[in-house]
């Protein structure tokens, strides 16, 4: 049987649960705020009180995070068998949340200009890599506004779009980082179907129903499940998963590399 249960870290502090849960959500290749509900059936008073005061949550499952991000939310209501606690998790809120004001001067690269706008905005994210190329912009450039279109319009500049991760921001290029994982067809439930194109072209995207794991937008992935092979970047993913009946899965919308 399959293993349906997963790990919560509180403010960075393990919470033990193992009742029923039910993890619903999305998030796409953008520092748009994701939005993710974890529903807690008859959670004990004491985690309760745990969750309404804390910051942070993260979920993971079978060694993989699945979210992580900041709680809007958190309220219990009376069902017939009890009670369903339910915690919002949101992930990029703060970029979303925070203005800035700055002028980078030119001679700045693509990564020093995001770099200098993260600092303004004073969240502790840092960037993950450094674009390849790394346009220098050889004009001053003001930015202004939400630090999450800030970076966004920065990005641009290198033809990159950026999305949070855990750890930080990563910049994902039009053609994609190197490949980051492998998806066969142990991982997926049923084949993957392709949309998008023209008429008499190719697909420009794949859709995959998969088992849960830590796939994210932006990352690379490579499909292998029977006779189709191909490349593309994760542009969204959507969570429906319960840990006591119905759906166990997660959806992605890959953008596929021709």
């Amino acid at each position: 049987m399959a293993d349906r249960s997963f790990s919560f870290l509180v403010d960075n502090e393990p919470m033990v649960f193992s009742g029923r849960v039910h993890l619903s959500g999305k998030d796409d290749l953008s520092l748009y705020p994701s939005l993710f509900a974890a529903e807690f059936w008859n959670l004990p008073e004491e985690s309760f009180l745990r969750l309404s005061r804390a910051k942070m949550l993260n979920i993971s499952h079978a060694g993989a995070c699945l979210v992580s991000g900041a709680i809007s939310d958190a309220f219990r209501r009376e069902v017939p068998n009890g009670t369903i606690t339910t915690v919002s998790v949101s992930s990029g809120l703060g970029l979303w949340e925070t203005p800035v004001s700055l002028t980078v001067d030119a001679g700045k690269s693509v990564s020093e200009t995001v770099r200098q706008i993260l600092d303004a905005a004073g969240l502790g994210i840092c960037l993950l890599n450094v674009p390849a190329p790394d346009p220098i912009q050889v004009r001053p450039g003001t930015f202004f506004g939400r630090a999450a279109d800030c970076i966004a319009s920065a990005a641009s500049a290198a033809c990159c779009r950026p999305v949070l991760t855990p750890s930080g921001i990563m910049l994902v290029p039009e053609n994609g980082l190197p490949v980051s994982c492998r998806i066969t067809e142990k991982d997926l439930q049923g084949k993957p179907s392709f949309v998008g194109g023209s008429a008499h072209g190719a697909p420009s995207r794949m859709i995959l129903t998969a088992v849960l794991a830590g796939w994210r937008p932006g990352e690379t992935v490579e499909v292998s499940c029977g006779d189709v092979y191909a490349a593309g970047v994760i542009s969204e993913r959507s969570i429906d998963a319960d840990t006591s009946t119905g759906s166990w899965k997660s959806e992605l919308l890959v953008n596929l590399i021709h």
